[in-house]
């Protein structure tokens, strides 16, 4: 999917303005006009001209108070403070934000404290760290987040939204940002992504179902989240699905630095392949249906979209030789 608006170094999508600033060494992400509260939510078992009112804006506001969100974190304290700056402009204030840290604390407490968010100090993987996070909530409601991810301004009001209309869990689009032309590689395979219920997986969940269903399998490195969704379909939930996006800031992602985190993420995914056997060959091909479908967007930036098959071909060498690494 091409974005919404496209100028010279920027790129506008909704909710977020992304801006590549020259020579700076930094990304600029900024509020943009076009905001996902403007453009309401859609759920899969539900037509996409069905759009909760945004007159029940009051009532939602009210249910804010009864989400808990969850952020795993590994001393990204710059990163950790621009997603919490993000929660602060939300349309729906979150009841609380509880960050588990893994490693030393060092400067994180002082930026949670100033955000009102509650540390637990655990040293632990992500899923592990998520279960924990769930298990000090409070809320009715739980999202997850990473630390280096950025909300559009009504990503909470929107899940609510859906929530209220009976979906439960719910998926929130992600665009991936970042520097160097390997980001810009993930960020077209992360565009071709969007709407493909074979790859986005859900981050919004009742804290009832949540519980249902286990939390997170601990065990996982890679495909917990679609682990975690395909069980909750299986188990009879209806899935939803906000428009408002989660921005994912990939920094200066190199070939080297994505292929070696791939090749830890392989070394789990035996487990997953045995737990999800049809979602695991799905998500094996290289030539996935998103790239076809979204073909004519792939083929207008060339080099771009040669290079993103180059990417995803030693992505899955590197998965490959994990889980060969780890028998």
């Amino acid at each position: 999917m091409p974005p919404l608006k496209q100028t010279s170094g920027t790129r506008v999508y909704r909710g977020v303005t992304h801006e590549s600033a020259t020579g700076s060494g930094r990304d600029v992400l900024t509020p943009s006009p076009v905001d996902g509260a403007q453009m309401g939510i859609f759920g899969k078992d539900i037509g996409s001209d069905i759009t909760p009112s945004m007159r029940d804006r009051s009532i939602t506001q009210q249910a804010g108070a009864l989400v808990s969100i969850v952020v795993p974190s590994k001393n990204k304290t710059k990163d950790l403070s621009r997603l919490l700056e993000t929660l602060e402009q939300q349309t729906v204030r979150p009841f609380e934000i509880i960050v588990v840290a893994s490693g030393p604390t060092g400067d994180l407490d002082l930026i949670a404290a100033r955000y009102n968010a509650v540390v637990a100090a655990r040293d632990c993987g992500m899923s592990e760290a998520r279960n924990i996070g769930a298990s000090l909530a409070t809320g009715r409601y739980l999202l997850f987040l990473d630390s280096d991810m950025l909300l559009s301004p009504s990503v909470v009001e929107e899940c609510l939204l859906c929530s209220e209309a009976g979906f439960d869990p719910v998926i929130i689009p992600e665009i991936s940002v970042g520097r160097g032309f390997w980001a810009k590689c993930k960020q077209l395979e992360k565009e071709c992504y969007l709407g493909d219920d074979a790859v986005e997986s859900a981050r919004f969940f009742g804290a009832s179902l949540f519980r249902q269903l286990g939390g997170y399998d601990s065990e996982l490195l890679a495909g917990e989240d679609m682990d975690m969704t395909l069980r909750a379909r299986s188990n009879g939930a209806r899935v939803g699905r906000a428009r408002s996006m989660i921005y994912h800031n990939e920094g200066h992602l190199t070939l080297a630095g994505d292929v070696t985190k791939k090749f830890r993420y392989g070394r789990t995914l035996k487990r997953y392949a045995a737990k999800q056997p049809a979602a695991f060959r799905r998500q094996r091909r290289l030539l996935r249906p998103a790239f076809l479908r979204n073909l004519r967007t792939i083929s207008s930036e060339p080099l771009v979209g040669a290079g993103l098959i180059f990417l995803k071909s030693c992505e899955l060498f590197a998965y490959a030789v994990g889980m060969v690494w780890s028998e």
